[in-house]
């Protein structure tokens, strides 16, 4: 059975996405479908058959689905069931994605070939996915919101904000903080606050771990955010400088293009193209 995904959109919609759970009751059949999708199991277990394998799934679970993929879910003990956001979307915007986000995304997820189906996300990653997934959730099915959903998920999936294989948890911790906090006022003594040990430690740790002192640490993470806010508002780009906590212009220009490989306005110039080419 082929999935349309016709079906699940009204008009002057650009993609699917919804939250739901399943269990037996739920009576899904083993399908293909016309459009790419990616789903998160935000709580519970449950049998994940996908073209002719069988894996569990639980929660912290994200798939990328192929339209060539054949799955459906399974649900055997009595205490299965799931809590999923599903997002769907047709093959011209899979490819506005490769176009718009090649800067930030750094694996191809969606190909069939691609080794990297499924992820196993770190507890922080799921609830900073949980709590973006739920304010789109009230929001039209535009191309602004998809933006929003898609610089939150491909972002968040990069390895140096997952806990499972890249650093404590208290760094990881500290640098979800440290996002999600007002970066015009942030500074290192800010991040060092996060974490809450001694800035020598710190520069240890991030040092093993990332090859990078403190202070480039704590820029890549201003200039990420910039990235995410070029991409996604209509903001001049010496508001975004300001916003990531930038107060020379000059050396937000440096420190982008030193990690980016062009400045601001050639990334803004760039993007821009591929949102009308798309």
């Amino acid at each position: 059975m082929e999935f349309k995904l016709s079906n699940f959109l009204d008009d002057n919609q650009h993609f699917h996405f919804s939250r739901n759970y399943l269990d037996k009751t739920s009576n899904i059949d083993y399908h293909t479908h016309d459009y790419y999708e990616v789903f998160w199991i935000s709580e519970g277990n449950a049998g994940h058959f996908i073209n002719g394998e069988r894996v569990k799934i639980s929660t912290g679970d994200l798939f990328f689905i192929h339209p060539k993929d054949a799955h459906t879910f399974l649900f055997n003990a009595v205490n299965d069931g799931i809590v999923i956001y599903n997002l769907a979307f047709p093959e011209s915007v899979f490819n506005y994605i490769k176009h718009r986000y090649q800067d930030i995304i750094t694996v191809n997820y969606w190909t069939v070939e691609s080794n990297i189906r499924k992820l196993s996300l770190s507890q922080t990653t799921l609830f900073s996915l949980n709590t973006i997934g739920q304010k789109a959730l009230k929001q039209e099915r535009s191309i602004f919101w998809l933006d929003f959903l898609l610089i939150g998920l491909l972002q968040s999936l990069e390895p140096r904000y997952d806990t499972n294989n890249f650093g404590p948890a208290w760094l990881n911790l500290a640098t979800e903080r440290f996002l999600n906090s007002n970066l015009e006022h942030a500074s290192v003594h800010t991040f060092v606050e996060y974490c809450n040990r001694t800035q020598s430690y710190i520069n240890i740790i991030i040092k093993q771990l990332h090859n990078k002192t403190l202070t480039q640490y704590v820029n890549g993470l201003k200039i990420d955010w910039a990235v995410s806010q070029l991409l996604s508002t209509n903001d001049e780009i010496k508001e975004v400088a300001a916003k990531s906590g930038f107060n020379n212009l000059n050396y937000f220009y440096r420190t982008f293009k030193e990690l980016k490989g062009m400045t601001p306005r050639e990334f803004k110039d760039r993007n821009m193209k591929a949102y009308k080419n798309s």
